[in-house]
């Protein structure tokens, strides 16, 4: 099944994506996780994260730019050195972009950078504009 990994650390950031997740036309599964080192965890599939039918390879990687434990470029850095990472669509949503954040995340492949609304109105929009990167399935 289909997976979008979350990485966000703010609660009420959290609540609104999975909110607008769900009232989506992607029936996917939502993992979420609150930092770098839990994102890594769950990439390699290690404590909780080795069930794989629970915990799935993602098939797309949302990222908050700062995370308590360093930065979504520290993540994307270290998931483009894995071959079997390489190519899964990695979209930055943030609240802003420094112009050298954005320059490095473009270096290391992101697919797209979109930026989290002010007015919470516009939330689903840009959430369904982060979900347009979700890779479709062949024969879909």
């Amino acid at each position: 099944r289909p997976c979008v990994l979350y990485l966000e650390h703010d609660s009420e950031e959290i609540l609104r994506f999975s909110r607008s997740v769900a009232m989506s036309d992607y029936s996917n599964v939502l993992r979420v996780v609150l930092s770098v080192e839990e994102a890594r965890a769950y990439i390699e599939g290690q404590g909780c994260y080795e069930y794989r039918e629970e915990y799935p390879d993602p098939d797309l990687i949302v990222s908050e730019m700062n995370l308590p434990d360093g930065s979504g470029n520290d993540f994307a850095s270290w998931l483009r050195e894995l071959d079997r990472y390489r190519n899964i669509p990695l979209v930055f949503f943030a609240r802003a972009f420094g112009p050298e954040e954005k320059k490095r995340a473009e270096e290391l492949g992101a697919a797209a950078f979109v930026l989290k609304p002010e007015k919470p109105e516009l939330q689903e929009e840009r959430i369904n504009t982060v979900l347009k990167f979700f890779p479709k399935k062949t024969g879909e």
